[in-house]
């Protein structure tokens, strides 16, 4: 893993928990289309995802377990 990998690693992580934010009071699509402020956030916190899974080295191993994390992450490092 390259360094910089890890700070691709923590933009995805924090982007998720915007994403959890922004759409916490929302129970459907149609609800989120309605609330322009927070589909936006959403779709922003998606294009960060997008780039920073971009930019992870090829060295990367693929086959990191994913385990849940406890709490909230943003706190973790």
């Amino acid at each position: 893993m390259m360094p910089e990998d890890l700070a691709y690693l923590h933009h995805i992580c924090d982007a998720i928990s915007h994403i959890e934010d922004f759409s916490k009071n929302i129970t459907s699509a149609a609800e989120l289309t309605d609330r322009v402020l927070e589909r936006a956030g959403v779709e922003r916190m998606l294009i960060t995802i997008g780039e920073a899974v971009k930019n992870l080295s090829p060295q990367l191993p693929q086959g990191i377990p994913i385990h849940p994390m406890e709490g909230n992450h943003r706190n973790a490092g």
